[in-house]
């Protein structure tokens, strides 16, 4: 009877200690949890942040990306200006280097 007993005092002991470490396990759990919740809250308030910025952000690219186009179509058109003027200067040195030649194109 007295081992029975002691055999039951031991596992009681044993099932004892493997509740307490069950309950620390569970705090550390619990603690573990909350610090997820109180990360996801601060990052969820960063988002509410850099959202805003973000989107003006965009905004302010397409802008960019709107006046470099219309920059391009102005260059585009300098270009195809300063190349007529380049004909016309060639005309009138041809022009002044045969005079006889003026009578021809005034006729064209």
């Amino acid at each position: 009877m007295e081992f029975t007993e002691s055999l039951m005092s031991g596992i009681a002991d044993q099932t004892d200690h493997r509740t307490t470490n069950i309950a620390s396990a569970e705090k550390q759990n619990s603690a573990s949890v909350l610090t997820a919740a109180s990360a996801t809250e601060v990052l969820l308030t960063s988002i509410h942040v850099i959202w805003p910025q973000l989107s003006q952000s965009f905004q302010i690219s397409s802008y960019a990306v709107d006046q470099a186009s219309n920059a391009d179509k102005q260059i585009q058109g300098l270009a195809q200006a300063a190349n007529k003027i380049g004909e016309v200067v060639a005309l009138i040195t041809d022009i002044v280097k045969n005079p006889t030649a003026s009578v021809r194109y005034r006729l064209c």
